[in-house]
């Protein structure tokens, strides 16, 4: 039996550079795969000049690029698909009916609306815009076979605003290369502790669990 087929398409937009290079490690160690990598640059959008209505929003503008750059590599024979990125789903929508998909992201349509709501953003347009996307979404996820939401709020908005069967819910977290970095050894007990954490979020990103903790 030959090795399986795996086809990887990762945004490596900003923060998603460092993401989507852990991920293609991580992959690359499973004995077995046949993994093939693609990735959306920022280059991307120079490469590909978008029409004025894929430009209209970023999903819209992201799901666009998506097509032009990995139209080809899809219509090739792969045996399973992971993509990094919620807009990603819609595109892969009729696809993912006959070809095992699965889904990484830190948002959701429903997620990245209330952050935007918390910070004072939501306006007429944008409410239309998220009702759009959050339709598409639910619509487009309907055929995905695994998710891996990075944290508990990207889970819950999956299953109790998606309707995603828990089950299909496998929790990760940020990858991170601790051959690059790891916390320093200390002995417990010692305090005080220092702590960094640096975000636009302080709730989503669970900010009140590490003063918890």
């Amino acid at each position: 039996m030959t090795n399986p087929r795996i086809l990887c398409l990762f945004t490596a937009i900003l923060g998603n550079k460092v993401t989507a290079q852990y991920l293609q490690d991580a992959i690359d160690r499973v004995p077995g795969l046949d993994a093939r990598f693609d990735f959306l640059t920022i280059e991307d959008y120079q490469r590909y000049a978008a029409p004025a209505w894929a430009k209209l929003t970023n999903p819209w503008h992201s799901e666009y690029l998506f097509r032009k750059k990995f139209g080809s590599l899809l219509k090739e024979h792969f045996d399973l698909i992971l993509v990094n990125a919620w807009e990603f789903a819609i595109p892969l929508r009729r696809i993912a009916r006959r070809v095992p998909a699965g889904i990484l992201m830190d948002s959701t349509p429903d997620t990245a609306n209330q952050h935007r709501i918390r910070l004072g953003g939501q306006n007429l347009p944008r409410a239309v815009s998220h009702q759009l996307h959050h339709s598409a979404f639910r619509r487009a996820i309907r055929n995905f076979r695994y998710f891996f939401p990075m944290g508990s709020s990207a889970r819950d908005s999956l299953v109790d605003v998606y309707g995603v069967p828990s089950d299909r819910c496998f929790v990760t977290l940020a990858p991170q290369d601790t051959a690059r970095w790891r916390p320093s050894e200390r002995p417990l007990g010692h305090s005080p502790f220092r702590l960094l954490f640096v975000t636009n979020d302080f709730q989503r990103k669970r900010g009140s669990l590490l003063l918890e903790c």
